[in-house]
Formats: C-alpha cells, structure tokens, sequence
C-alpha cells in the first residue's frame, strides 16, 4: 500500500517539474523572439527635417575684392563664419530639425550640410536624396556604393547627434506616404515597405494590376492613390498623343483596388514630350473652396493641338472617391 502511494506521488511531482520545465521553455523563447524583435526594432520615434523659409542665421557669398564671385569660386558664409563650402550660385535650402541643427541642401553641387547654429559649425555628410511629404517632413535617401550590391539607406536624422540616422537599407527606391504612425517605401512592382515607430521593417505585397503609386504623399488613412495612363506613354516622345489617366484607389487593408475615373492627360515640353499629369489628395473643405473658385471663373477653351501641352493635375477629396479634374 506504502509502495503504491509512493508511486502516485513520485508520478504527480514529475508532472509537476514536466510542467514547469515546459513553462520555462517557453518563455525563454518567447523572450528570445522579443529580443530579435527588439534588436531589429525601429527607434520609438522618427526625427524628420522640415524646409525653413526664413532660417534664424545669414547665409550669403563671401565677396572677392567687394564684388559677387563667379560660379563655383565664392565661399559660404553664414552668420559672418566663412565656412570651406562652396557658394553654390544660387541660395541653398534650409531644412530645420530643431533650434540647433540645421541641414543646408546644395542641389546644385549635389552637397549637403549640417549647420549647428549654436556652435556655429558647417559640416559635410555627402550628398543626399531628399523627398518631402507634408504629412511626414522631408526624408533623406542616401546611396550606399560600399555594399555589393548597391544599396538605398533611408534615413531621419539623430537629434543628438545631428546626423542621418539609417532607418533602412536595401533595394528600395522613393517615398509612398505616410501610413499608420511610420510610412511606406517603395521597393518593386509588386512590394512596399513598411517602417513604422519601435518595430521592426515589414515587406508588404500588392498586386497593383498596372497602376503605380500616384505620388510621394499617395496615402490617406488605409487607401493610396494609384494612377495609369491609357495608351501606357513614355517620356522622350518626338510628338504629344492624347492619353488618358485612370486614378484608382486601393484598400490596404483588403489589397482590393476601385478605379474612380480618368482626365485627359497632358506634355511638358525640353528637347522632347515627356508626359506630365499630377493626381493628390485634398480635403472637403478646399475641394469647396476649389469648385467655388472655378465656378466663378470663366475662360476660354483651348485649341485642341493646344490643350494637351500642359501639365494637368486632379484631386480627390479625402475620405470619398469624388474625382476633380
């Protein structure tokens, strides 16, 4: 009798410790899975610079024998501090990131700088792609020659630091919009992705059925704007055709696409015809200002050899499919 309940309760404790041990397990890999996440996480929030019309330092050209230099031979000055970067000839951009730092976009010799406007030190770091979206900021891509192959970095910018900060690295090319608390990129045909605050970078798949992204500010809520041109048309044409526009709507979240109509497309003319056309978003309250606007406007129409060599642009209210063009 002894033996048997001795038996029982040698069984029970074993179960118990099996029990336990699976637990423990368990939350060790449970911890371990967090860690990778953690490691491939995100910082918790996104620093985006934004373009300054009036910046709170003087930048001009340092002036050679009192007189404004050539192209390409002037110095920057900004704040009396003659920098070593070069004038570009026209006024460079100024981008804020907060009342210290600075970014100063050269376009024209395609450099960038940091400008600490409380020590009052330029800095070079390379040259940047910089895409603005007004509900993101301005985000920098910067190419990366070092890795084989090639890649993209985006990047926000380290606030302590007052660098480009690498959010992601990869195949990857121009800014889709802003989506959830983060934002998406493009990275194919077929593929976004996604990066968004304190979590790891997602790949998502969307079968666009020949549309393409409408621009670099294409999402509102769950639904991007998606655009294409019917006959397809390419730039470098020798002579304008008439092409229609399709704008659609897809669901993020379903990945279900809605066309909601077409306008008339339109030429922008340099050496040859490149086609030009601009699909955005926009609110109720300025779509009414808009339709006021052009019912109180009377023009006359144009030729229709004429009308075509314009850029066009058409609108779709927020939160609807009404189409403005």
């Amino acid at each position: 009798m002894l033996l048997k309940i001795g038996s029982i309760v040698f069984r029970v404790k074993n179960i118990v410790y099996q029990n336990l041990f699976f637990s423990f397990g368990a939350a060790l890999v449970v911890a371990f899975a967090c860690c990778l996440d953690d490691k491939n996480a995100l910082p918790s929030s996104f620093q985006f610079v934004r373009f300054v019309e009036n910046p709170p330092f003087k930048l001009e050209v340092e002036l050679l024998d009192g007189k404004q230099p050539k192209r390409g031979e002037g110095k920057m000055v900004i704040d009396g501090v003659v920098t070593t970067a070069i004038w570009p000839g026209n006024p460079p951009r100024i981008y804020k990131l907060n009342n210290e730092i600075f970014l100063i976009h050269d376009h024209y010799h395609g450099k960038d700088f940091i400008w600490n406007n409380q020590k009052k030190e330029l800095r070079n770091i390379g040259r940047l792609g910089l895409e603005t979206s007004p509900m993101i900021g301005t985000v920098c891509f910067r190419h990366n020659t070092t890795t084989k192959p090639p890649t993209v970095e985006v990047c926000d910018f380290d606030a302590t630091k007052g660098e480009p900060r690498v959010l992601y690295q990869g195949s990857v090319g121009q800014l889709i919009g802003k989506w959830k608390n983060g934002m998406l990129i493009w990275k194919s045909k077929t593929s976004v992705v996604s990066l968004q605050p304190g979590e790891a970078p997602e790949e998502l798949t969307f079968d666009l059925d020949g549309f393409n992204w409408a621009s670099n500010d294409a999402i509102r809520g769950n639904r991007g704007l998606l655009t294409k041109t019917n006959p397809a048309v390419t730039g470098g044409q020798d002579k304008p055709i008439p092409y229609e526009v399709e704008v659609a709507i897809l669901d993020l979240t379903t990945k279900r696409i809605k066309s909601i109509g077409s306008f008339k497309g339109g030429w922008r003319v340099s050496a040859m015809f490149h086609p030009s056309y601009s699909v955005q978003w926009i609110t109720a309250k300025k779509a009414k200002l808009h339709m006021e606007r052009n019912a109180k406007s009377s023009s006359e129409a144009l030729a229709p050899e004429f009308e075509m060599l314009f850029g066009r642009i058409a609108q779709v209210v927020e939160g609807t499919e009404n189409l403005l063009k």
